[in-house]
């Protein structure tokens, strides 16, 4: 659909440079593969030394001032959309017409970015799941005013049931083991000893105490270890679960991962992690998701890398032993997941989230654990009102009040 808006744009324009920009290297080919099926052979500038990016965009407005071709199309990551090598189109674009096409726009919404920022291309269109930076209203501004605003928006709630197949929500509550418990009761009293840096100017040595503090305790409920108990019994359960399935893990906790790899290895399934280390062989990764899709293999699992930039449609289920408070990350996973998938005949994929919970020792809670559960409160309601079971005793809905509870105790 995007590119064939670019299509349209250069039949007004009768020549076109259009630069692509996006955050990972999978989705460098992903574009390219897209772009070749209007008959432009894109230029995927990667891992090339800046002079010989300038070369390529010389030579493209050459073509163009030629009449060698009517279109060209170059795809950089968004750091090389950062780079100087890409002013060389100031200098050569003349009077034709260039687009920006930003991928997960997003994250170009850092302060990295908005610092130098590109002011020569006439038209400019940013893609995301939500452009909306929680936490950086500064970064979101600047992404409204950079790209014009918002000109469309497809919500979830309109895609699920048309473009995106429906789901079901399975939560599933696990509590702290009795030495995680302890650890977060200790970490806990050292919080509320020093609550009154929740008011502190953030460079204040108590404050910086106090988060560092807070991060620790967070950590615990993430990479709570009965999460992966809770997975065992749950696969051990139903292991028609284990086909088209995505596992996403902590990146706080690498042995979590490896925990993962070794329930599926027991059971002989046919799996392949996906970390950094895969995603930086870009044959490798070909490969692994090739053999996914294709239904060699029954599961991936990852530590965030999947989050963006992979297209696994196939995918029928989906385990979250990891999650954080950013609702794009929801989207984004959402959006893997539910998927058409016309080579399978997927209608309905079903996601299992394990959601850690400690035993409360009082009636009151620090602002840091307020905000905790509430994270967990509003990312849990989000699964579960899109989810086609949201009725059912089995879905989200008593956990949902099970967690407005525990907000309570102030």
């Amino acid at each position: 659909m995007i590119a064939y808006g670019a299509t349209l744009l250069n039949q007004i324009n009768d020549k076109l440079f259009l630069v692509i920009a996006v955050p990972t290297k999978p989705l460098l080919d992903q574009w390219a593969e897209e772009v070749e099926q209007f008959g432009i052979k894109p230029i995927i500038c990667n891992d090339i030394p800046q002079i010989k990016i300038k070369n390529y965009i010389k030579n493209c407005f050459k073509n163009l001032r030629l009449g060698v071709s009517n279109s060209e199309c170059i795809i950089i990551t968004h750091e090389g959309l950062k780079s100087s090598a890409i002013e060389e189109i100031s200098v050569s674009k003349r009077k034709i017409k260039t687009l920006l096409i930003a991928d997960e726009v997003h994250n170009l919404g850092s302060l990295g970015f908005r610092e130098v920022a590109p002011k020569f291309f006439d038209y400019k269109l940013g893609l995301s799941a939500t452009h909306e930076r929680q936490y950086d209203e500064d970064g979101s501004n600047f992404l409204l005013e950079y790209f014009g605003g918002v000109v469309f928006e497809y919500g979830l709630d309109e895609a699920i049931g048309n473009c995106l197949v429906t789901y079901k929500y399975f939560p599933k509550t696990v509590y702290l083991t009795p030495e995680e418990q302890d650890d977060f009761a200790d970490l806990t009293f050292e919080i509320k000893k020093l609550s009154f840096a929740f008011n502190s100017p953030s460079d204040s040595k108590e404050a910086e105490r106090l988060k560092i503090l807070c991060m620790k305790r967070r950590k615990i409920i993430e990479t709570a270890s009965n999460k992966v108990e809770a997975f065992k019994s749950l696969v051990n359960e139903k292991p028609g679960s284990l086909v088209r399935a995505l596992v996403f893990c902590s990146d706080k906790k690498p042995e979590q991962l490896q925990y993962i790899n070794e329930i599926l290895t027991s059971k002989k399934q046919k799996f392949h992690q996906v970390t950094q280390a895969e995603t930086s062989n870009k044959k490798l990764l070909k490969s692994i998701v090739s053999d996914f899709n294709d239904g060699n293999l029954n599961v991936l699992t990852s530590m965030r890398v999947l989050d963006e930039g992979f297209n696994v449609p196939q995918t029928e289920n989906a385990f979250l032993l990891a999650n954080n408070t950013v609702r794009r990350q929801w989207i984004q996973r959402l959006g893997r997941v539910l998927r058409l998938s016309p080579a399978t005949g997927k209608r309905e994929a079903i996601i299992y989230d394990f959601v850690a919970l400690p035993f409360l020792q009082d009636d009151v809670l620090d602002r840091d654990l307020e905000s905790l559960i509430k994270g967990e409160y509003i990312r849990v309601k989000f699964f579960t009102e899109l989810a086609s079971n949201s009725a059912s005793s089995d879905g989200g809905l008593l956990l949902v009040s099970n967690l407005l509870e525990l907000m309570k105790q102030k």
